[in-house]
């Protein structure tokens, strides 16, 4: 069930096509095909630091294929569109009251990722409204528990992980942070955003 609902991820694909790519690997999946409910119900019981693990052995394999690697590393999010609504009320202004609707709801997809080799460390989904900068040291503290050695690679981030926070869990792990700046920040003077202020190379 696992690798099922694992292959469906990978596809990017329905429940309902799942069930049928299952029936065409029998020589594979040596068991009973799953049906899309079973799958769906499968999906919500898979542990995420199982999911971790299995990106971070992922990455491992890439990594021990290119040895040498010093590309930087960086984080970034993307929101994500889902298939599902919930009602919302907004005004109806020709009856001058207010009404449910049906949203579609959106997610926020949270990555870092060695740049160059698309190779992808750790991985975080959100609500739609949650902070890159919140997000960055859940991350990091994922890469560390890992057990990965990014020591010496530039980190590169865009003004929405500016935080003095950020820079220091970078610093800690000995890489040099590029964090674009915000210009109107309130947290100017604090140490390791000072310093990294004096690494951003914006080239």
């Amino acid at each position: 069930m696992d690798f099922a609902c694992l292959w469906m991820m990978t596809e990017n694909s329905s429940f309902r096509k799942t069930e049928c790519d299952m029936e065409y690997m029998r020589d594979v999946y040596d068991e009973p095909s799953p049906d899309y409910t079973w799958l769906n119900r499968h999906m919500k019981t898979i542990d995420t630091d199982w999911m971790d693990f299995i990106l971070a052995e992922t990455a491992r394999r890439c990594l021990k294929e290119v040895e040498k690697s010093t590309d930087p590393v960086a984080a970034d999010s993307s929101g994500i569109e889902t298939t599902r609504y919930e009602d919302v009320v907004v005004p109806d202004k020709p009856a001058q009251n207010f009404c449910e609707k049906p949203k579609k709801i959106y997610k926020k997809y949270h990555i870092t990722a060695i740049l160059g080799l698309q190779i992808v460390l750790a991985a975080v989904t959100t609500s739609s409204n949650m902070q890159d900068t919140v997000m960055l040291p859940v991350m990091l503290k994922k890469i560390k528990q890992l057990g990965f050695n990014l020591s010496g690679r530039v980190f590169n981030a865009d003004k929405g992980y500016d935080s003095d926070e950020n820079c220091k869990e970078v610093l800690e792990m000995q890489m040099l942070p590029n964090i674009k700046q915000r210009k109107d920040a309130t947290n100017r003077g604090k140490p390791h955003r000072k310093k990294a202020a004096k690494l951003f190379d914006e080239n």
